[in-house]
């Protein structure tokens, strides 16, 4: 099997190299794998660091390396899309504008997901059209970001063989593993929301349901739910994702962000530029072993530095050790995928067409929902009874998603003033317009060109 990832040139891409260097000694089927990006300098060091680690496990995969995508494309059986237009300077841009209208500026959530999602569907939908000339068989698994949004995008643009994927859809079976000492192969969830807005609400060691047994722990809620706190993850009778920090608590969230020195992206673009800069040292360049052990320290404050603001204000004062949890990120959810559908049928928190699974939501609204993948294809599973704290949130958001793909697709700034009226985080009708007219400002090619 070939699998071909674009945007191979980002800083996750060795996390991604070991994962699949453990899957294949596990006894995945994978024969090559290519490497695309369109900035050929760090796509060369990322290149060069998998081949070194595929060596170092003595492994027969192949690896190409091409900054052409329709070159890369040919053969692939598996297309993971993790890119980022405009790159981390874009996101910036994004969380200032926010930041200076008082609103809140995450990546992925609110006025800051709309703009990178403006610009994430355009180059998204260009490269499923590649794939579908070029590589007609291929499954594309999407982690560009904002994933449930770009997902929805191109499902509605006719890309069906699409699976959006997150790696923090199912980290309550990560958290569960290490609080009981038990496999996460052993765990199931049925976790319900949209991408960066879900939560679990059951779950069960092997086949005993263990959901009421975990929500009355208080370590383990302290543990990996502290930003919320006991009584708040209780009334909402389920395990929040972390995004739902936002929507649960936004005026803390809005102000925590807004007392932050430096933003989220800012952060991201020192700790990266600290690596590509070691890279390009004459010292490092040709001791792939050592470059590895500054990715690792990068990596490590990257991940650091996640959600701090809201984890400093919590009994802990700080984030729980993450490393533990981790898994193996993206590349593992990817790889979940795959083997499920050719190897072992599975249960995964994907995001995938409804199709039934919720009645109040249409066929083809794109939720992050456990689903059965197999041979046959994704089935997604109906949950338990949804919070009710989360329904509401889910419906408002999904039209938030709605009008933001309707307003990408037809280039129009109506739809796209409307999109941002419908988002619970954003603020009043002022503020969607100084944001909006800043946003078209910065971004020319696309904010900017709508009619």
């Amino acid at each position: 099997m070939k699998l071909t990832v674009v945007g191979a040139g980002g800083i996750r891409m060795p996390l991604f190299v070991r994962s699949l260097i453990r899957r294949i000694k596990k006894g995945a089927d994978i024969a090559t794998l290519a490497m695309t990006d369109i900035r050929p300098e760090r796509l060369e060091i990322m290149g060069r660091l998998a081949r070194y680690l595929i060596e170092q496990a003595e492994l027969p995969l192949r690896v190409e390396i091409e900054t052409d995508l329709d070159r890369a494309l040919p053969g692939s059986d598996a297309v993971v899309t993790t890119i980022r237009p405009g790159f981390e300077d874009g996101r910036i841009a994004d969380e200032l504008i926010c930041a200076r209208a008082g609103s809140l500026g995450q990546e992925t959530v609110g006025a800051a997901g709309f703009a990178m999602a403006a610009r994430s569907i355009v180059d998204l939908t260009a490269i499923a059209a590649r794939a579908r000339a070029l590589a007609p068989q291929a499954m594309i698994l999407n982690f560009t970001n904002p994933s449930g949004i770009c997902t929805q995008a191109l499902h509605d643009a006719g890309f069906h063989q699409v699976i959006g994927i997150c790696d923090s859809a199912d980290n309550v079976k990560e958290y569960v593993a290490i609080s009981r000492g038990v496999e996460p192969e052993r765990i199931r969830l049925r976790v319900f929301g949209l991408n960066h807005l879900s939560a679990t609400m059951q779950v069960w060691i092997d086949d005993r349901d263990v959901t009421r047994e975990l929500m009355a722990d208080d370590e383990f809620i302290d543990k990996w739910f502290g930003i919320f706190g006991r009584d708040l993850v209780r009334r909402l009778g389920a395990f929040p994702n972390e995004y739902l920090f936002y929507y649960l608590l936004p005026e803390r969230a809005r102000q925590s962000v807004l007392a932050e020195k430096e933003t989220r992206g800012q952060k991201v673009k020192r700790i990266t530029d600290r690596f590509f800069a070691g890279a390009k040292d004459p010292s490092l360049a040709n001791q792939p072993a050592r470059l590895l052990e500054l990715h690792a320290a990068c990596m490590a404050d990257r991940s650091n530095s996640y959600m701090e603001y809201a984890w400093k204000d919590t009994d802990a004062k700080q984030r729980p050790d993450h490393s533990l949890a981790e898994g193996e990120g993206y590349a593992g959810v990817a790889l979940d995928v795959l083997e499920a559908k050719w190897r072992r049928p599975t249960e995964l928190a994907i995001s995938h067409p409804n199709r039934g699974a919720i009645p109040w939501l249409s066929d083809s609204d794109v939720i992050e929902v456990t689903c059965r993948v197999d041979a046959a294809g994704v089935t997604p599973l109906a949950p338990p009874a949804i919070p009710d704290r989360l329904a509401p949130l889910v419906r408002q958001v999904k039209i938030f998603e709605t009008l933001t793909v309707l307003a990408v697709r037809h280039r129009n700034r109506q739809t796209a003033k409307w999109a941002l009226a419908t988002h619970p985080l954003i603020g009043d009708a002022a503020v969607i317009d100084r944001i909006y007219e800043e946003f078209a400002r910065a971004h020319p090619e696309t904010i900017g060109a709508y009619r």
